[in-house]
């Protein structure tokens, strides 16, 4: 019996991943609306040093009015989850970023919050963000996230501009 593969075109491909994503974020909505809370692992670097690839995540249902500036975020953008820190608030939207990029994620209404990020697990220990975080520390990170992130972007040219360098050289 012979098997046959089937092969997918490109917007087929995307079809599939949004639809995958969509039911990812349905799925999470309905455990935090069951449970109040759930684990979720962290994927990638965007929030370096404070979350790092692979660390996992404690997630709690929150109502919109009480998620505040510094505060980390599950959203929903576009069929995207992305779990980043709050930097402005503006009556029925959040503005997230990453700490180590240097542009903003679009505006958040209400129905993009999935919800607040409470604790992260690391080497089996539990660490609470808002005890060990109080408001005003929140804040600053928010903000000093723009100078992180230009510092990241900095180092990220300097590495590319070295690797260039150390491969022409090899190549000579």
């Amino acid at each position: 019996m012979e098997h046959s593969a089937i092969i997918f075109s490109d917007e087929w491909k995307m079809k599939i991943e949004e639809a995958v994503l969509y039911l990812k974020s349905g799925y999470y909505r309905d455990e935090l609306s069951k449970k109040g809370m759930l684990r979720i692992k962290v994927n990638g670097n965007s929030m370096w040093p404070f979350l790092r690839n692979g660390d996992i995540v404690i997630v709690r249902n929150v109502d919109f009015e009480k998620v505040s500036v510094g505060d980390i975020v599950l959203t929903d953008i576009g069929n995207n989850m992305l779990c980043h820190r709050v930097f402005s608030k503006r009556g029925n939207f959040i503005v997230t970023k990453a700490d180590t990029f240097i542009g903003f994620d679009p505006m958040i209404s209400k129905e993009g919050l999935i919800g607040k990020v409470i604790a992260k697990e690391k080497s089996g220990k539990i660490y609470n963000l808002d005890e060990l975080l109080s408001y005003r520390i929140r804040f600053f990170i928010s903000h000093i996230s723009i100078v992180l992130s230009f510092c990241c972007y900095i180092l990220r040219v300097i590495k590319k501009a070295a690797l260039n360098t150390f491969n022409h050289i090899c190549k000579s």
